[in-house]
């Protein structure tokens, strides 16, 4: 069995700014964050600092194919039902990257520990710097992962995940049985949710025609994503 590649970041490593927290929370104009919000974000992630456990990687998969009309992507023998976007978003892809990535359970367990004191705002900030921090450390890893299929003349997708684009989330359960068992310490739920809860997780094509398109809110039907655009 392969093995993943494995990468530990510290939040020094990460572009974190207080005005991408600040986006998040729906402050989306420059200067329009009220300054004890923003006093809360430093807070948060000085907190941060030191909770988190920022770990992520990739398992390099080789073939895959993407059924398009079926709406089906093959990987070792796993068969994941990936719905019409993702499906198509994959067609030329030769190779697959499938990712787990997560902030560990220290940062969630301090935001509920607020939020359960009633301090719901402070509680608040903290879970949003949670999942800018576990998005941001995936991009780097992409980030790598395609300066790394470059070398080889390759190209890397957007990444895809459970639960958005009419992927069901319970394939969580297939993409998990690709890693060793435990893998980053992290772990499903019953539910196919993903323990620490600040975690991602998913897949990126790789192939010589494969396609990164910057913006695919456009294709998705998940209306109340988090992080759908806003344009």
């Amino acid at each position: 069995m392969n093995q993943p590649v494995t990468y530990h970041f510290k939040l020094t490593d990460l572009d974190i700014t207080h005005e991408k927290i600040a986006h998040l929370m729906g402050y989306t104009q420059h200067g329009s964050c009220p300054e004890p919000v923003m006093d809360m974000i430093a807070i948060s992630l000085l907190q941060a600092s030191e909770l988190c456990d920022i770990k992520g990687g990739y398992l390099l998969i080789d073939p895959v194919r993407a059924d398009k009309e079926n709406r089906i992507l093959y990987c070792k023998e796993q068969v994941f039902h990936t719905g019409k976007v993702v499906t198509n978003q994959l067609r030329n892809s030769e190779k697959a990257a499938w990712y787990i990535c997560t902030v560990g359970e220290k940062l969630p367990a301090y935001s509920r520990e607020l939020m359960d004191q009633g301090d719901l705002m402070e509680g608040y900030v903290v879970d949003v710097a949670g999942n800018v921090i576990v998005e941001t450390a995936m991009d780097l890893i992409l980030s790598k992962l395609a300066n790394e299929m470059a070398l080889e003349g390759l190209k890397t997708s957007n990444r895809y995940s459970p639960g958005y684009c009419e992927w069901d989330i319970v394939e969580q359960k297939k993409l998990f049985a690709l890693f060793p068992e435990g893998y980053l310490g992290v772990h499903l739920t019953k539910t196919s949710l993903m323990q620490p809860i600040k975690t991602v997780s998913g897949v990126i094509g790789i192939g010589k025609n494969v396609k990164n398109n910057p913006y695919t809110c456009n294709y998705c039907t998940q209306q109340n994503c988090l992080y759908r655009d806003k344009k």
